[in-house]
């Protein structure tokens, strides 16, 4: 790697460059195969913080921003391995993984849910000194509503302006996945794969940079237990980087539930007795 040979075995014709995860194999890959080899390195790239929930709130980016546990937080089964369970009055808390700087950047956050109770507030993810208010904040997505329209809010903040964008309800003890994303010109809100709204903006003003990150409500502990969430949360990822809408989609398909698939069945009999034995196929259930 980094040379080759001639004829002679002799090396020559060194590279100069930086060389990664060189993977060679015995058969010929699909075009799907090496589209997935090219996203799972894309999805590494801008990645500041990885919470996986697999027994514990550690980062798995390689940043070594672990989450520390407040309050009544378990584990159990999620989307790909674990999942946290928050109880109501539980979060996870970190230190800002985007760095020093206050100035407004692209963003995504990525995170999948499943509610296990009806709630008015609820923060999900949020890097935001309020109750779900407002402020120089860098975002937060939960779920607000009314009566049984409880729907997720997404909302960062730029050059003194609040945005939101918000979906259907979600508040239904199924698993969801939930994209926040921020680009140059616009805010985006992702609901399983599908782009539910956008709000146009610019990104100018200052965020405070000494704003925790918080899973599972909002990271002051001036919040009410109303504000915190009840249920899984599981694969939360920030990205200090807009994702393409391939890459979201690629999130979504690594950890997607298999759904469930209805019965089928299949009769066979004889065309001359129609006394064969009956033949009946069950598909998964």
């Amino acid at each position: 790697i980094g040379t080759r040979t001639n004829s002679g075995n002799i090396y020559q014709d060194y590279f100069s460059g930086l060389i990664d995860d060189a993977r060679i194999y015995n058969r010929a890959l699909s075009d799907a195969e090496i589209q997935e080899l090219y996203l799972e390195d894309s999805l590494s790239a801008g990645l500041v913080a990885h919470y996986p929930f697999e027994g514990n709130a550690n980062d798995a980016s390689g940043n070594g921003n672990n989450g520390a546990e407040n309050g009544g937080i378990t584990y159990a089964t999620g989307v790909d391995g674990q999942a946290a369970s928050f109880d109501g009055s539980s979060k996870v808390l970190a230190s800002n993984p985007f760095g020093a700087s206050s100035s407004p950047i692209e963003i995504t956050v990525s995170a999948w849910i499943n509610t296990q109770t009806t709630k008015y507030r609820a923060g999900i993810v949020a890097q935001h000194a309020a109750c779900g208010g407002n402020g120089p904040n860098r975002f937060y997505m939960q779920i607000a509503g009314h009566s049984n329209d409880r729907n997720v809010w997404a909302h960062t903040y730029s050059g003194g302006n609040n945005i939101y964008v918000d979906s259907d309800s979600v508040d239904d003890g199924q698993w969801h996945h939930l994209v926040l994303k921020q680009d140059d010109t616009n805010v985006y809100l992702y609901v399983d794969n599908n782009l539910l709204g956008s709000t146009e903006y610019s990104l100018s003003g200052t965020v405070d940079p000494d704003i925790n990150l918080s899973i599972g409500g909002f990271p002051i502990t001036s919040c009410s237990p109303h504000d915190n969430f009840e249920g899984l949360i599981d694969e939360v990822r920030i990205y200090n980087r807009s994702l393409s809408t391939t890459e979201i989609q690629q999130l979504y398909t690594i950890s997607a539930p298999t759904p469930n698939v209805a019965p089928t069945a299949s009769i066979t009999a004889s065309s001359t007795t129609g006394r064969s034995p009956l033949t009946v196929t069950l598909g998964d259930l």
